[in-house]
């Protein structure tokens, strides 16, 4: 089952792993991503309509704690039941690295936040299938051709992790044949690299190929995991001014709400900040120049992937921190960007 083959690759992720002093300083939501007070106007926007979100009727009987257990804010916001939510867009699903290779399980990035949208608001969607390991660049050929097969007039894109990257690449290859992508919306992202890929050496395709999951092995050059060293990550966005717009929703977890399969990330990385979610440093997971909307609550995989309810009761032992309002979340954002775009045409 999938909690063994989750074991195998965090076993094999972290041989490198060497004791560091943690860091114990916080950092507020958004300044850890560089943003000034004054930018983070929409994050209160954001925090307003989550609330409003997960108040409502359709979550009644799901068990949710109150919406400040699941979003950093200040306090808990007044709100009123959200209006009626616009149906002039198609939604487009991306997942992150290795996301691809649990599609044969029914599992895709979103998935449940996209079903809710369609069931109680009549919004379109699709899921945009990327090989698991292969490189941004090889994976925005494939977001082109998906996309100029699709019918609907205008879409917002959702990513998780690597799937960020892959669509702020294909946005800036083929932005005449993406131009009816009006938003990107990126969930974790992994915007800045990841210190994962950098720290690990040996995480190359010899070790690609001793997961235990349904995917082909990465190519030995250009693949998954050189998409997301920080070096090229940095690279890129000190070269392409981004000429769509970005919102980017952060992640960060404490030792007490991150999966127990995703512990020894989550420790690797805690010495550069407390501000991870077990893959991405906060201030790394925000498309710069872009809109900041929030800071979840949760874990990298938490904040996307709907595992919880899909596989065996052995996997959600290791994967014990996955049940999270995705679909309030993610509803939530796209109110927030569909409201950005009427007002700012």
């Amino acid at each position: 089952m999938y909690a063994r083959g989750a074991i195998a690759a965090i076993a094999l992720l972290v041989v490198a792993c060497r004791v560091v002093p943690h860091v114990n300083y916080p950092i507020p939501p958004g300044l850890s991503a560089s943003f000034p007070p004054s930018a983070l106007s929409t994050r209160d926007v954001f925090t307003k309509a989550f609330c409003a979100v997960l108040s409502e009727r359709a979550f009644d009987g799901d068990g949710w704690k109150a919406c400040s257990e699941y979003l950093q804010m200040d306090a808990v916001p007044a709100h009123s039941p959200p209006p009626d939510l616009s149906t002039d867009y198609t939604l487009l699903l991306v997942g992150g690295f290795g996301a691809e290779c649990f599609g044969p399980r029914g599992i895709r990035a979103f998935e449940d936040a996209a079903a809710h949208m369609k069931q109680h608001h009549g919004v379109n969607w699709e899921s945009i299938p990327v090989a698991a390991f292969e490189s941004s660049e090889t994976n925005a050929d494939e977001i082109r051709r998906k996309v100029r097969t699709l019918t609907g007039q205008r879409f917002i894109a959702i990513a998780h992790s690597k799937g960020a990257v892959d669509f702020m690449v294909a946005l800036q290859k083929y932005s005449r044949d993406l131009e009816r992508v009006e938003a990107l919306i990126t969930v974790a992202g992994a915007i800045g690299g990841s210190f994962l890929v950098d720290d690990f050496a040996a995480l190359n395709e010899k070790v690609l190929r001793k997961l235990s999951l349904p995917c082909p092995a990465p190519r030995a050059a250009d693949n998954g995991i050189d998409s997301m060293r920080r070096k090229n990550r940095q690279e890129y966005l000190a070269q392409v001014e981004p000429q769509w717009r970005a919102y980017s929703i952060s992640a960060v977890s404490e030792e007490a709400n991150t999966s127990k399969v995703l512990m020894p990330l989550w420790k690797r990385l805690r010495p550069y900040a407390r501000e991870h979610d077990s893959h991405i440093l906060e201030r790394e997971a925000v498309v710069p120049g872009g809109t900041f909307l929030g800071r979840a609550k949760g874990d990298h995989w938490a904040v996307a992937m709907p595992f919880y309810g899909k596989v065996s009761e052995d996997a959600l032992k290791v994967i014990n921190h996955n049940k999270f309002p995705r679909p309030a979340l993610i509803e939530a954002a796209v109110r927030v960007v569909i409201a950005d775009l009427h007002a700012h045409p």
